[in-house]
């Protein structure tokens, strides 16, 4: 097995939150490539490579003409299929110059590319993770994280979420994430899902903060994945009972609660884009507590992103297959069991999906 192959290209991955895109050209590198991406005058996305084919210059360094992207360097335009319309100063343009047009969806307040073979791009295949952002009563924010590392990282973190009793100790993290807690993995199809649930437990300070907590609680985190690399992480807690948690508890928030969606989108073999979305019912975070909420998320981002940049320099160091995720770990624990299992689900659609590139033998 070929350890060496970054990413998988038959897939939707998230280029850009849509407020960032419109009537300019915007760029951005995804899966090692880079991309250029505006606005149509009628609002439709457009995703094309970033490169003149003529002299290799980003047409991000050129000007909209209409809906046609014109190249700064010597002003060939290109329509938003990507096709050349025009060359100055020649009267025949060559047969089939163009640049790469991504098949693009706009979801979620998210723009969406397909970055492997277009014939295969099916919107559809978009997964599907409930979306707060669509709906009522509920608050919402959004941003994108970068990280320093390869993206496989940060997966490992989401789907461990253990390390909230270290690395966010001061916040959502407790010791009981780690001591106590009773975590359930299961596999259905390509989607993972973990729960991890505590109970009769102090209230890490958020908790105690936001949730208005005088006792111990009970506590539930429910991680799903979706490959490439999509997660959706929905947070309860009640104030403990004889009754623990049960699934119709872990499927909401109970009495405090809030969901994170991360569509992490590689940037390069060693750096990443997360793009993040946290929602809770506004009867759980009232407009005075908005603000301070979402401060708290981003600490927790930037925690975490100590972690990744340091992790990412260690990884690389100690083995040439750092930079594409590959940790050389001398030890497996019970909690990276679900990591693993996502890990797999991905490694198997890499797998395929090399076999189906590679060409056929002669019989």
């Amino acid at each position: 097995m070929d350890q060496r192959v970054p990413f998988l290209r038959n897939g939707w991955y998230v280029v850009a939150m849509s407020q960032e895109v419109g009537r300019s050209l915007f760029s951005r590198r995804v899966l090692d490539e880079p991309l250029v991406m505006y606005r149509t005058g009628s609002g439709a996305p457009v995703v094309l490579e970033d490169y003149c084919p003529h002299r290799l210059l980003p047409l991000s360094k050129g000007c909209l003409v209409g809906d046609a992207v014109q190249c700064g360097y010597h002003g060939m335009q290109f329509d938003p299929a990507g096709v050349c319309i025009k060359i100055p100063g020649e009267k025949q343009l060559p047969r089939d110059l163009r640049v790469r047009r991504y098949p693009v969806v706009e979801k979620h307040r998210w723009l969406y590319a397909w970055m492997g073979e277009p014939e295969l791009a099916d919107p559809k295949l978009i997964p599907e993770f409930a979306d707060p952002t669509e709906w009522d009563g509920w608050h919402h924010a959004s941003g994108l994280f970068p990280a320093k590392c390869n993206y496989l990282l940060i997966l490992d973190n989401i789907m461990d979420l253990s390390h909230l009793a270290f690395v966010h100790a001061s916040s959502v993290g407790s010791a009981s994430i780690a001591d106590r807690a009773v975590v359930e993995t299961s596999t259905h199809g390509d989607r993972v899902r973990v729960v991890r649930t505590t109970c009769d437990v102090a209230p890490a300070s958020t908790y105690a903060h936001f949730g208005r907590f005088e006792g111990n609680i009970d506590r539930w985190q429910v991680t799903e994945y979706a490959p490439p690399a999509y997660f959706l992480v929905n947070n309860g807690s009640k104030p403990t009972s004889d009754r623990p948690p049960g699934e119709q508890d872990t499927r909401g928030q109970g009495i405090w609660g809030f969901q994170v969606y991360h569509a992490i989108t590689p940037e390069t073999e060693t750096t990443s884009h997360d793009f993040w979305t946290v929602g809770a019912p506004e009867g759980m975070l009232p407009s005075e507590a908005r603000a301070p909420f979402r401060k708290t998320i981003e600490d927790i981002l930037d925690e975490d992103r100590v972690v990744y940049d340091a992790q990412q320099k260690a990884v690389e160091a100690k083995s040439e297959l750092g930079r594409f995720g590959r940790v050389p770990s001398r030890v497996v624990l019970t909690g990276d069991k679900a990591l693993v299992a996502a890990r797999r689900v991905l490694q198997g659609k890499l797998n395929a999906e090399r076999v189906a590139a590679a060409p056929a033998t002669a019989e």
